[in-house]
Parts: C-alpha cells; sequence; structure tokens
C-alpha cells in the first residue's frame, strides 16, 4: 500500500502530513544505511542503535497508517464529516515526526561524529523540517467532539 511520491502541487488532504511520511521513510533508510555500513556484520550486536532504527520504523508506519486511513475516511464521506479524522492524524503526525527525529539523532551520533555527523544531521534536519501546528487547540477539538457524542469511538 501506501502513496505515490509527494508532489510539491499536492493540495489534497493531508498533503503536508503524507510528506512527513515519505521523510520519515528516508530518514529510517538514512539511519539503518548509516548503521549497515559503519557495523556491517556486527550490526546485531548494536541494541540501542537497532531500538532506535526500530523505533523509527514504528513511527513512519504509525504515521503513514494514520495518512492512510483519514484519507479513506475522507473519500467515503466527504470533508464535512472527516475534520475530527483529520485533527487526530495531524496531531499524531506532528508528535511523532518529533520522536522520529530525537530517534534518529540518538541513533547517528551512537554511529558516527565528527564531520560525518555533522553532515547526516544536516541531512535529518532537512528531513524533518515542517511547521509544527497548534496541539492544543487540536486535541480541544477533539475532546469536544468526543464529549458531544458522549462516546469515545468516532
Amino acid at each position: 500500500m501506501g502513496f505515490p511520491e509527494f508532489a510539491e502541487e499536492d493540495d489534497t488532504i493531508l498533503a503536508a502530513e503524507r510528506k512527513i511520511v515519505l521523510n520519515a521513510k528516508k530518514i529510517a533508510l538514512l539511519v539503518a544505511g548509516t548503521a549497515a555500513q559503519k557495523f556491517m556484520n556486527k550490526l546485531s550486536d548494536e541494541q540501542e542503535i537497532l531500538m532506535h532504527i526500530a523505533d523509527i520504523v514504528m513511527e513512519t508506519y504509525a504515521m503513514e497508517s494514520a495518512v492512510l486511513r483519514a484519507s479513506r475516511i475522507n473519500d467515503e464521506r466527504g470533508a464535512a464529516k472527516t475534520e475530527i479524522y483529520v485533527d487526530i492524524t495531524r496531531t499524531f503526525i506532528n508528535d511523532s515526526i518529533a520522536r522520529v527525529d530525537f530517534s534518529a539523532k540518538q541513533a547517528l551520533a551512537a554511529i558516527t561524529d565528527g564531520d560525518e555527523l555533522r553532515t547526516l544531521l544536516a541531512a535529518l534536519r532537512r528531513f524533518t523540517k515542517y511547521t509544527p501546528i497548534n496541539t492544543v487547540k487540536s486535541r480541544q477539538a477533539v475532546a469536544n467532539k468526543l464529549i458531544d457524542a458522549n462516546k469515545y469511538v468516532l
């Protein structure tokens, strides 16, 4: 599954979040590839680095799943009835990419240092560049929707 490469002129719902997911995939490849090059067959001994790589992969999978699900719901129900799903997805993506960034920095710092680390961190900054959203507002909107519905399931 998944979605095609992000186009700059994409103005569909959750387009910015799709770009974040694609960049998270690039981060996973950057970190895993760097670790594989450095440690080769001994990578299995580097449990903490592997833990960070696994965290990045899991966050990326969860982000992509959220975007795909919200997009499908939007296609089925229309934008007016899916605003809450979009809020949930945007909030999750906002928080998740920060976790990806953290794990990538931790792993890269454990893999290398000096100029190579600075170069990799510059690439990482390019992939994690995003404008944070107001998660307080979006969380309040989600909470209010659930309170109004008087149930947890949307």
